[in-house]
């Protein structure tokens, strides 16, 4: 018998077939492995996207949060803020004088700026109806920011004093810094304590402060009678923003 007789032809072909199919699957299988790590590296390359642009994201509010306070900063700067000045009044001790033989006191008024920021385009105006009796008797005391001293006032000082004293150029207030506002007498004895005593005016680039000031004295030294304080038309509590000293 030939040997190509003994051949079984099905079995040959059943595992011919078998291969081709095995052969089949694993070129389907690989195709789709490499889908897989095809559409897994997308993945990770658009979380990856996705991550830069969240910090990016985040660094641009990060940048517009500071871009933010740096534009508060600077116009706190150039207005002020809510920054408020404080006026402070500095009495002396009793003095006699030589030749009237009157006692009477030398008041200091400042304007201090204890705030964050410089207060600016600051004007003020100072009314004192308490100021002549003094000037009458030959009795000045003035400060100019340096020095400070007694004089004999000019005839035209007493003939023609005014109570109202503007100061129009102070302008700038550094934080941390005070001003030297004005310089008066007061005698009790001689001055009428029925009217109003001094009222402070101050402006600034936001706001306004007008002072009511009133005086007695008792066993020589000098007592606060009242205080009110009006803020920007309303009266408020005058304590944050006053100071008294003797």
């Amino acid at each position: 018998m030939n040997i190509f007789d003994r051949i079984n032809w099905s079995l040959v072909a059943g595992i011919f077939a078998g291969a081709i199919v095995i052969v089949a699957a694993f070129a389907s299988w690989n195709d789709k492995r490499k889908e897989t790590i095809k559409a897994d590296k997308s993945q990770a390359a658009l979380m990856n996207l996705q991550k830069e642009n969240l910090n990016k994201t985040n660094e641009l509010a990060d940048a517009y949060k500071q871009i933010a306070s740096l534009q508060k900063e600077l116009r706190n700067e150039i207005t002020g803020g809510d920054n408020k000045p404080i006026l402070r009044l500095t009495t002396s001790s009793v003095i006699i004088d030589g030749n009237s033989r009157e006692k009477y006191f030398i008041l200091f008024f400042d304007i201090l700026n204890n705030g964050d920021y410089s207060l600016q385009n600051v004007k003020a105006t100072v009314y004192d109806n308490w100021g002549l009796p003094m000037l009458r008797l030959g009795v000045k005391h003035f400060r100019d920011g340096v020095s400070f001293g007694s004089m004999k006032p000019t005839s035209d000082e007493i003939n023609h004093f005014t109570p109202v004293h503007h100061f129009d150029n102070i302008g700038t207030i550094a934080k941390n810094n005070n001003y030297p506002l004005y310089t008066t007498t007061f005698c009790a004895k001689l001055s009428n304590l029925d009217n109003p005593g001094y009222t402070v005016e101050a402006k600034w680039y936001t706001g306004s402060f007008t002072y009511f000031v009133n005086l007695k004295e008792l066993n020589d030294a000098i007592k606060l009678d009242s205080v009110e304080l009006v803020f920007n038309g309303k009266k408020i509590d005058y304590t944050e923003y006053f100071e008294f000293n003797k």
